[in-house]
């Protein structure tokens, strides 16, 4: 799963150990000590400083994963495809940066993979509210974990944080009332 220390990534980490998956968390920087302390990984890969095929065929013994979720795409998108083990499925939110990417394609028929976009954009209200109170169970179990709001601000002050966010902080910037 790419993008782990991202509000989306991080969530999805979330998600797959409340189901007790075998995850291997993916990003661009370092893993931070205490960072997914409660989720039990098979790895973790740093993007910047190994080579993701490679790393994922070590820690899965050279069979690779059933399911990625990309929450990066773009750049990361060929890498991500390649981790991926016989009949494969890859799941797709966005794509940093570059909105094309390319693969191949014999490689991607021939280990029969399947690939699965995912549009937030299209679930309506009603839909997102069914989402949400599926998630009321988890929450309660402590299974799921709300993220941190580390700032707050009014619309006056969008530009800290915004650099708040774009500086790549830990924990989320929200909007306030300032009535």
């Amino acid at each position: 799963m790419t993008g782990v220390r991202g509000g989306v990534g991080s969530a999805v980490l979330q998600l797959g150990h409340s189901q007790n998956a075998k995850m291997i968390a993916v990003d661009r920087k370092p893993l931070q000590a205490g960072s997914f302390a409660r989720i039990d990984l098979l790895g973790y890969v740093n993007t910047s400083q190994s080579d993701l095929k490679e790393t994922v065929k070590q820690i899965t013994g050279g069979k690779g994963v059933d399911v990625t979720f990309d929450c990066v795409g773009g750049e990361l998108f060929e890498p991500v495809l390649s981790t991926l083990r016989q009949l494969g499925r890859h799941v797709a939110i966005t794509s940093v940066g570059t909105r094309r990417v390319s693969f191949d394609l014999l490689d991607f028929y021939h280990r029969r993979l399947t690939m699965f976009g995912v549009d937030s954009l299209a679930i309506n209200v009603t839909e997102g509210a069914s989402l949400l109170a599926s998630l009321v169970p988890l929450f309660e179990a402590k299974l799921l974990k709300p993220s941190t709001i580390a700032k707050r601000g009014s619309l006056d002050e969008a530009r800290e944080l915004y650099s708040f966010v774009a500086a790549g902080n830990p924990g989320k910037a929200v909007f306030v009332n300032s009535m």
